[in-house]
Parts: structure tokens; sequence; C-alpha cells
């Protein structure tokens, strides 16, 4: 993944629709369709380049979940 759009639609596909997942959960899904990202990797990368413009997070008692946010700009067919 060379930009931050790509590393973003990457994350953002792993998502289904309403799914809160955690970085956890994330990042077993993306080394499923073969990208090495670590946990910790991937919460720093979310922390700071896709809460608030991409990603949601919702506070757990102990863990953070993640979701796509419903603010993003989605694609219409025009």
């Amino acid at each position: 993944m060379s930009t931050k759009g790509a590393k973003a639609k990457t994350i953002l596909g792993v998502f289904g629709d309403g799914e809160e997942l955690t970085a956890k959960q994330v990042a077993q899904r993306l080394r499923r369709k073969g990208y090495k990202w670590s946990r910790n990797e991937l919460t720093m990368y979310i922390r700071f380049n896709m809460i608030g413009e991409t990603l949601e997070r919702i506070k757990g008692s102990t863990t953070n979940y993640y979701r796509p946010s419903r603010y993003r700009i989605r694609k219409t067919d025009d």
C-alpha cells in the first residue's frame, strides 16, 4: 500500500455493514487478505490518520471499537 488513500480503503474494506471491530480483529482480517500489519501499527495508523475522517472510535469498558464514519464521503453514481 503506497498512499494514504489506498491504506484507508484497504482498512475500510474489512468492515461489513454496521460492524464494529477492535484493532486486533481488523489486523487479523488484513492478515487473511495478505497484508502484514501488526495490531500496534494498525492502531497508530488509525489513531493519527483515520479517526474522525473515515472511522469513528467507540470506547468500550477496556477496548476501543472502530466503525466506518457515517460522515465520510461516499461515491455516488451521477
